[in-house]
């Protein structure tokens, strides 16, 4: 999924890319922009994808949020969002590849998950993944977001109460590039 904002200024924002399990993804955020936009992708190995967005004015605010579901895309080096054929300028929130730090990251799991009660302690590599989202995914179907764009490499987190099998997923991000780690309760 990637997602974002876009100012009154001309200035578009996006919020790290998330890879994301099963289950529904619901987002009414409020009317349709007037205007078309569309995400360009650019990949590694030099293919572009292209995705319209429909922004969605927000009552309160200036602002127009986004979000678009896409399939997986592996080695995203830039994306670029564009308003009636006009790149907008972008706030960078992610790091580029070269920017990344040096892991010292020894397991081959992206995270580690313990998980003690009702209580979880989520780790992962944060020089290589600087934000992190946490879903419980209920037998059921049902999801529950325990955390999200969370930072440092360690959260305790905290299950439902009433926790009868389902999954943990955890969707790791450098800002373009998402994987996501499955656990079975």
């Amino acid at each position: 999924m990637i997602s974002g904002t876009l100012f009154a200024n001309g200035v578009a924002s996006l919020d790290p890319v998330r890879l994301l399990g099963a289950g529904e993804l619901n987002s009414d955020l409020g009317k349709p922009s007037k205007d078309q936009y569309e995400i360009y992708i650019y990949t590694a190995d030099g293919k572009v994808r292209v995705e319209r967005i429909v922004p969605m004015e927000v009552s309160h605010t200036d602002e127009r949020h986004f979000s678009v579901l896409t399939a997986a895309v592996v080695d995203i080096v830039r994306i670029e969002v564009v308003k009636n054929a006009v790149p907008l300028k972008m706030q960078a929130k992610m790091m580029a590849r070269s920017q990344l730090r040096v892991s010292n990251w020894t397991s081959p799991n992206p995270a580690l998950i313990q998980i003690t009660g009702h209580s979880v302690q989520l780790t992962w590599d944060s020089a290589r993944y600087t934000w992190a989202d946490a879903t419980y995914l209920a037998a059921d179907g049902q999801r529950r977001v325990l955390g999200l764009s969370l930072q440092g490499g360690r959260k305790s987190l905290q299950l439902p109460a009433n926790v009868v099998g389902g999954q943990l997923e955890v969707s790791l991000s450098d800002g373009l590039n998402s994987t996501l780690y499955v656990k079975q309760m």
